[in-house]
């Protein structure tokens, strides 16, 4: 997987965060597909075997089997 797709996924995940937030909403879990889970906690594996969450911009993140990878869904 490209660093770049990750990228793209981030930058469009926290658009729409932004979106929520001015909207007076706060996101408490960011949904991705496994694939994407899997890489971001290959990033962060230092943090995992420390005891804490995943956490990317801010927030948990949960896999969904259901999402494909270019897709994440926000959990107000």
């Amino acid at each position: 997987m490209s660093e770049m797709w990750i990228g793209d996924l981030l930058d469009r995940a926290g658009a729409a965060m932004l979106r929520l937030e001015e909207d007076g909403l706060y996101v408490s879990a960011f949904r991705v597909s496994p694939r994407i889970g899997a890489s971001f906690a290959a990033l962060r594996q230092g943090e995992l075997d420390d005891g804490l969450p995943l956490m990317v911009l801010g927030t948990e993140v949960i896999e969904d089997p259901t999402l494909a990878p270019d897709e994440f869904a926000l959990v107000p």
